[in-house]
């Protein structure tokens, strides 16, 4: 799930190629029109003709400020990526993936493309953000400003809220962009367990928040925009391991080498055709169920749990086919 940075990186790299830019013409793929939240027609009429005037970015938003071609009438395409959501400018004669959701051609004989390989992105075509893009103003500052807030008012802010940390930083009304990677991240740097309670840190712990948030943030910027030539993708998880090889033919690097962790039917199909090269079988029973299990018996009957490898299985395509003939049944 994209958060702050990689929308940031995102808009630092899109920028300069679609600001200023006159929209020409506006497509909609009929398949992935359900994912605009406005009339599909409308939105293919209304685009043309209207210039980018900025491309900004607000929590897990990325903004497409335009107005008409001769000024006025500002309207604004806010899009959030959620999981599935990708970006591609290419030029109009480059096959179109399958993935489109739409296309805005812009001069130059550009195609700025919208791509969402899990139905799950949210566009919006509004005349006010306020109004017509859910929990738009309840969203808190964007979290890179916290550096500009200074201490005190971040403190101020930090005990408005009662929740655990974790939950603390991924909450959008508190501090907008950060989600579920970064929580951690952040919470890591600071030195700082995701479960405590806000309210149990103490002035130190609250200044070494204050300190890691932006230290973590810019870094992760700086990281993506500095290694723009990805040579291997492993996913940490089932989803990104399903979705690495799609991504990465979306992003015009088909048959870059990706494994991952986990198993369901989409990887093995995808170990079996060559677009993966590995993953690891996790074996979910004994991650979640055993050591709930194990605990219950050191607690009732005093025996010590037993060390288990929960990934001792790699799976490739030359051990494969058992896998997959169990893949999605039995784990």
């Amino acid at each position: 799930m994209p958060e702050l940075p990689e929308l940031e990186a995102l808009r630092l790299r899109i920028a300069p190629r679609v600001e200023g830019k006159l929209i020409t013409a506006a497509t909609v793929n009929p398949k992935k029109a359900h994912l605009l939240r406005y009339p599909v027609d409308n939105f293919a009429l209304e685009l043309p003709a209207r210039r980018i005037s900025s491309l900004t970015r607000r929590g897990k938003h990325i903004v497409f400020a335009t107005e008409l071609g001769g000024g006025g009438a500002p309207r604004w395409l806010v899009i959030n990526p959620m999981l599935g959501g990708r970006f591609q400018i290419a030029g109009g004669d480059s096959p179109v993936p399958a993935t489109e959701v739409f296309t805005l051609r812009i001069e130059g004989k550009q195609e700025l493309r919208y791509l969402d390989f899990r139905d799950m992105g949210r566009i919006y075509w509004v005349a006010d953000c306020s109004r017509e893009v859910p929990a738009w103003d309840p969203q808190g500052p964007d979290a890179d400003s916290v550096g500009e807030m200074g201490l005190d008012v971040f403190r101020k802010r930090l005990r408005r809220f009662r929740d655990e940390l974790k939950d603390l930083l991924r909450n959008q009304e508190f501090l907008a962009g950060i989600g579920n990677a970064y929580s951690d991240e952040i919470l890591f740097e600071a030195r700082l367990l995701p479960l405590r309670r806000r309210a149990s840190l103490k002035p130190e712990e609250e200044e070494a928040l204050y300190r890691a948030i932006p230290l973590v943030l810019s870094g992760a910027v700086q990281a993506i925009l500095a290694n723009p030539k990805i040579t291997c993708v492993i996913g940490l998880g089932t989803t990104p391991t399903t979705v690495a090889p799609a991504a990465a033919e979306e992003a015009g690097r088909p048959g870059i080498p990706n494994g991952g962790f986990d198993t369901n039917p989409q990887i093995m199909e995808n170990i079996m055709a060559g677009k993966t090269t590995a993953t690891m079988d996790q074996q979910p029973f004994w991650q979640g169920f055993l050591p709930v299990m194990f605990a219950a018996y050191e607690v009732r009957y005093g025996l010590r749990p037993a060390d288990f490898n929960t990934g001792n299985n790699l799976i490739d395509k030359t051990n494969s086919t058992l896998a997959q003939k169990y893949g999605g049944t039995y784990r």
